[in-house]
Formats: structure tokens, sequence, C-alpha cells
């Protein structure tokens, strides 16, 4: 009978251990999850961001073309504080393009205000 109470004890141990372990590596795969899904929410704040600077480049560049500079001038300046707001969640790899959209920004800016100052 001590034979078998001993049996079963340590057969319970056992199942224990097991599942310690296997709730520990759980723990660890929520973990990496959480992390990733963190840098995709990341990323993806960054590509609203950006979709909307892009967008207000756009508009800026259609109200420059029909000669409303005021308007124009609103949408850059949305879309420079957009770019600012990108550039500081944007990934490495986004980086480049987040500088790139700020030149444009900044090259029809100086167009606006050329277009303002020669009225």
């Amino acid at each position: 009978m001590k034979a078998l109470a001993v049996l079963v004890l340590l057969a319970l141990l056992g199942v224990c251990a097991v599942n310690w372990m296997q709730i520990r590596e759980l723990r660890q795969d929520i973990n990496a999850l959480e992390t990733k899904l963190k840098q995709e929410r990341t990323g993806s704040v960054t590509d609203s961001t950006v979709a909307h600077a892009v967008n207000a480049i756009m508009e800026a560049k259609a109200a420059f073309d029909s000669a409303n500079t005021i308007a124009a001038r609103s949408a850059l300046d949305l879309a420079g504080k957009k770019l600012s707001e990108a550039a500081s969640t944007a990934s490495r790899s986004a980086v480049p393009t987040v500088r790139w959209l700020q030149k444009q920004a900044s090259e029809l800016g100086a167009q606006v205000d050329k277009a303002v100052r020669g009225r």
C-alpha cells in the first residue's frame, strides 16, 4: 500500500511539474506576442499618420494649383504636424520616407510663400 501511495504522489508531482513548465512557456509566448503587437500598433499608427500627411500634401498641391494659397498653407501646416508625429514613431526603415515627405512639403511651402509674397 505504501508503495502505491508513493507512486501516486510521485505521479501527481510529475503532473504538477509538467503543468508548471507549460504555464511558464505560455507566459513567455504571451509576452512575445504582446511585444510584437506593440510594435505592429506603432507601425500602423505611423502608417496612418503618414497617410494623413500625404493627403494633406496632395490637398495643398491642389489648392496651390488653383491659386488658393490660404488653403494650401493650412494643408501644409497640417501635413507638417502629421509628419512630425510620424517621425517620432517611425521605425528605422520608415524614417527616409518621412524625411523625403517632409522635404516635399517644405519645397511646396516655399513655393506657396513665394506666391504669397509675389501678390
